[in-house]
């Protein structure tokens, strides 16, 4: 491998074994298509190396995942490389972007297990191999290996060389040797092989063209369906628009095109996007059954959320956009004529609570008047009614609901204010020289301010009436001839 140092250690991640029937342990594949990513990034060919997290994540597919991205697999490896390879390079672009390195770790997965000795060999063997490999990439050594063009007989001889290897390295598993022997001394050049054979695909790949003709249009489709979705999936606001262009040029806005994005938008949370995708389809076929459930589905789903959450508006609105789009469903109208209900009644007690705290304040102005000329009963009648006007303000009405606490407050500073004024006024009347008629005031303005108020000033009252008649008669007493 040019360029590269002789003892470059592979990268390894957790140590943990798959049991499969495909080639290499899950480490080992990982760092064969990770290493191959900087032999080509320094061998200049194309900077892979800033995308090595994309090639990664297609290298870190399971090998079900594989399988499905492969369906011609059970007709052998080779043609399904092959046919990748075609395809990547019928669809490359002016760059590399994520979703293509993507592509390129997948295929450089394939390649790997495909390069791989002990392939065929019996479970029991390939495993406890696999094993040990992945136990023993940060000791292995690196060998520089020259590219090699990718041609028909590439693979054949491939294979020959992975064969000649398992046979050596079963028969030290079957002896008991294990990996001690000629499966440790050999592995060096085994890794390097499957690194050189990603890299010399994934050359053919950036470096090969290809006729269009000779690519099947429904496999191009498919990829730049996949490669939207890619996108869709990670949130890449940029990259989704570049995909989506791409795939409008290249294969048409065709009403099932655009439906098909339009479930990727979907079934990814961009509900905006997915109803102008929606909405195109309609606006090319309208009608079209599977696009009006979709977008009802979503108006109503948004629709009952917003009425529960109390935002009637957001819900009616969003119901007529779902009646809109199926006029002739009922029930869809009954939820709109429901919602405008709803809108009316709470209207209405909006009003009615607005207009209980515009009552309320005036009672609160003319108790202060009552309270100025000492009319404490009419005063406290009327902040009592007041505060039962703020009571009655719903909590639904956050303004509101303000305003009427607010009210409360001034009304209890007030109501205590006046008590405070009555019971001085009492004590000053007692104290004055006032008898019978100190009785008669207190009960008559202490009423409203209930029983503990009222029995507090009353007995006030009557303690000092008795001290004036004890100190009354006491005089008369003391006075010669008084009696």
């Amino acid at each position: 491998m040019t360029g590269m140092p002789r003892k470059a250690a592979l990268i390894s991640l957790c140590l943990v074994f798959v049991s499969s029937s495909w080639a290499w342990g899950p480490d080992t594949d990982t760092a064969v298509v990770a290493t191959a990513t900087h032999v080509i990034s320094r061998e200049g060919t194309t900077p892979l190396s800033n995308l090595e997290r994309d090639v990664r994540a297609g290298a870190d597919i399971t090998t079900e995942e594989l399988a499905s991205c492969f369906p011609g697999l059970s007709a052998g490896y080779v043609p399904a490389i092959q046919a990748e390879i075609i395809l990547l390079q019928a669809v490359r672009g002016q760059r590399v972007d994520p979703y293509y390195a993507y592509r390129l770790g997948r295929l450089g997965k394939l390649v790997a297990s495909t390069s791989a000795p002990m392939r065929d060999a019996e479970p029991m063997y390939r495993e406890a191999y696999y094993r040990d490999v992945d136990a023993n990439l940060k000791q292995t050594e690196l060998k520089p290996l020259a590219r090699t063009p990718v041609d028909a007989a590439y693979f054949s001889v491939l294979a020959r060389e992975a064969k000649a290897r398992e046979e050596i390295i079963k028969k030290d598993y079957q002896d008991g040797l294990g990996f001690r022997g000629s499966a440790a001394a050999g592995l060096s050049e085994d890794i390097s092989r499957s690194i050189k054979a990603v890299a010399d695909v994934w050359l053919t790949v950036l470096r090969g063209s290809v006729v269009a003709v000779n690519v099947d249009k429904s496999r191009i489709q498919e990829y730049l369906l996949d490669a939207l979705q890619f996108y869709v999936k990670r949130g890449n606001a940029k990259e989704v628009e570049i995909a989506h262009q791409r795939l409008l040029e290249e294969v048409g806005s065709s009403p099932d095109i655009l439906k098909m994005s339009g479930d990727m938008f979907f079934e990814a949370g961009d509900f905006t996007r997915a109803i102008q995708e929606y909405e195109a389809v309609l606006a090319a076929e309208p009608g079209r059954k599977d696009v009006v459930a979709r977008i009802v589905a979503y108006y109503v789903k948004v629709g009952d959320k917003a009425f529960q959450s109390g935002d009637l508006e957001g819900a009616r609105d969003a119901y007529v956009l779902a009646r809109d789009a199926n006029k002739l469903d009922e029930e869809l109208q009954a939820k709109v004529i429901e919602a405008e209900t709803a809108i009316a009644d709470r209207d209405q007690r909006l009003e009615e609570a607005r207009k209980n705290i515009e009552e309320a304040e005036k009672l609160e102005n003319r108790a202060t008047q009552e309270a100025a000329r000492r009319n404490f009963a009419e005063a406290m009648e009327m902040l009592q009614q007041a505060d039962e006007l703020y009571i009655s303000v719903p909590d639904e009405f956050m303004r509101e609901r303000q305003a009427a606490e607010s009210g409360r407050r001034r009304v209890s500073s007030m109501t205590r204010d006046l008590k405070n004024n009555l019971a001085a006024s009492v004590t000053t009347l007692s104290g004055s020289g006032v008898s019978l008629d100190v009785r008669e005031i207190a009960e008559e303005q202490a009423r409203p301010l209930g029983e503990e108020i009222l029995r507090t000033v009353v007995e006030g009252a009557y303690r000092e009436e008795m001290r004036r008649l004890q100190l009354h008669y006491e005089d008369l007493l003391e006075t010669p001839g008084a009696l």
